[in-house]
């Protein structure tokens, strides 16, 4: 499996309050986020979010101005899944708080992972929610781990 440190893509499914700040706490720490949702709308909301909250540490001193523009430059959006999840070291599901949903997104994405896994791909799913992991660990049929 992939170390912590060799982490450098990571897919964020959601772009939600959730997904934002993850997307924009990844993208401060030197990490590239492809984030993905179904909608245009929340994936331009989640981009505006993250760049409020990086001018937000930006004010608190914790990061310079140059690094408010270098963190957002790391975060691309796409409504595409296989595009989001596609040569990624780490993928986050934060998605709404709704099992069918998150059993379709899972199940989705396990049909990607065999050809992703072709080519030296490794994932880790990390849900946002404890109770989401033990559902999503049985509907999960991919081999990949669940955090």
């Amino acid at each position: 499996m992939t170390a912590p440190t060799d982490i450098k893509k990571v897919a964020v499914l959601g772009a939600g309050l959730m997904g934002h700040g993850i997307a924009l706490e990844l993208a401060a720490h030197h990490r590239s986020v492809h984030l993905y949702d179904v909608s245009e709308q929340l994936l331009h909301k989640a981009v505006n979010s993250a760049r409020v909250g990086l001018k937000a540490l930006n004010q608190a001193g914790l990061i310079s101005s140059d690094e408010i523009e270098t963190s957002l430059s790391r975060i691309s959006t796409s409504l595409d899944l296989s595009e989001t999840v596609e040569n990624t070291d780490l993928v986050i599901e934060a998605v709404s708080e709704n099992l069918d949903l998150k059993r379709s997104l899972f199940h989705k994405v396990d049909k990607i992972a065999p050809a992703q896994r072709s080519t030296g791909f490794e994932y880790v799913y990390f849900s946002t929610k404890r109770t989401s992991c033990g559902h999503a660990a049985s509907i999960s049929s991919c081999g990949c781990s669940l955090l």
